[in-house]
């Protein structure tokens, strides 16, 4: 008997040699192509992106400048509204004052800290601040300057029918205000006016000595209470 078993170990012959190799090889080749394929299709894919990124980019440029010549063709539709507004309202504009209010800050007085707060001891013991009453600003009236198109005057130019002021200096938008009920005319007594705020001057001396009057009417208020 053979020291070994053919049954047991058989060494492969030439031909099932090549068939082995033949095999790897159709394995290898078709790997090479799975790899070539995923390639492709990955630089396939990678051109298709930047094709998206490129339209993308290029509907983004056109759409800014779409935006860009819609802003200037309203920016010139504007200005020629506002040239025409302008020329229309010329022989219409006037220039008046009412009364407006203002804080004016009173004296430090010497109670409170230089922030005007006075310091206290809460019950618990901890330390506490409060606003002193200098801090407060005294309410004064100063004449505040208008420029408007008014329309409709009374015979006696005593009350104005309506009149419009314009909203920002650059706008072509006129926005009706609240009716005036007084025109000031020069002798009338201040206490004979109605609301302040709807009560205008032509003369911003007459207004001013207005404002005067409503600030010491306001001072008297103050120390009665």
């Amino acid at each position: 008997m053979s020291w070994y078993d053919d049954d047991f170990y058989h060494e492969p012959s030439e031909f099932e040699e090549q068939i082995n190799a033949l095999k790897e090889s159709l394995m290898n080749s078709i790997k090479d192509e799975h790899k070539a394929e995923l390639d492709r299709l990955r630089k396939e894919n990678e051109g298709l992106q930047k094709v998206k990124r490129d339209w993308n980019n290029l509907q983004s440029e056109y759409a800014g400048k779409v935006r860009a010549l819609s802003y200037e063709k309203d920016n010139l539709k504007r200005q020629v509204r506002n040239e025409r507004l302008t020329e229309l309202m010329q022989d219409f504009n006037i220039i008046a004052y009412r009364a407006t209010t203002n804080r004016l800050a009173q004296p430090k007085c010497d109670k409170c800290d230089d922030y005007r707060k006075i310091k206290f001891f809460s019950p618990s013991g901890k330390v506490m601040s409060e606003e002193c009453e200098c801090s407060v600003g005294i309410k004064v009236f100063v004449p505040e300057e208008m420029q408007v198109a008014e329309f409709g005057i009374s015979r006696d130019k005593t009350s104005m029918m309506a009149w419009y002021q314009r909203r920002y200096s650059d706008s072509d938008h006129y926005s009706s205000t609240q009716y005036a009920e007084h025109i000031y005319k020069p002798g009338t007594s201040f206490e004979e006016l109605g609301n302040y705020f709807s009560v205008f001057f032509r003369d911003k001396e007459d207004c001013q000595r207005y404002c005067d009057w409503l600030t010491e009417q306001e001072a008297a208020k103050k120390k009665e209470c």
